[in-house]
């Protein structure tokens, strides 16, 4: 399987100005960091996110408006990866969200459910 590049959706925005940085802590292993690595591709209208992986950043697109909500740095450790920190999309008129908690909770939610669903 070959993972997601940014070029598989034909319009992306980038994160706009309007952005916070929220800390993140948490490991994958490396069967787990393998598939972060691949991203996820949307095959249909309710898989609502593009992901891929680029640099040491997973980067979070809503599907059907191209839209950056998050941006989410890693470190390698090994053959593992962790998760640092993340670059949140604050813009009113592309994401409504204003909790940092509630964002933490949301990338990992995101991540279990579209790239780690295939183990």
């Amino acid at each position: 399987m070959n993972p997601v590049q940014k070029t598989d959706l034909p319009v992306l925005f980038p994160m706009p100005a309007q952005q916070t940085t929220v800390a993140l802590d948490r490991a994958f292993p490396k069967d787990q960091a393998a598939l972060l690595k691949l991203g996820f591709l949307p095959q249909d209208m309710q898989d609502k996110w593009f992901i891929y992986f680029e640099k040491d950043v997973l980067h979070f697109h809503r599907s059907w408006t191209g839209y950056c909500i998050y941006q989410v740095s890693f470190t390698q450790e090994g053959d593992a990866l962790r998760m640092t920190q993340a670059l949140v999309n604050r813009d009113p008129e592309q994401y409504q969200e204003t909790s940092a908690e509630r964002d933490r909770q949301n990338i990992s939610q995101v991540i279990d459910a579209f790239l780690l669903r295939r183990e």
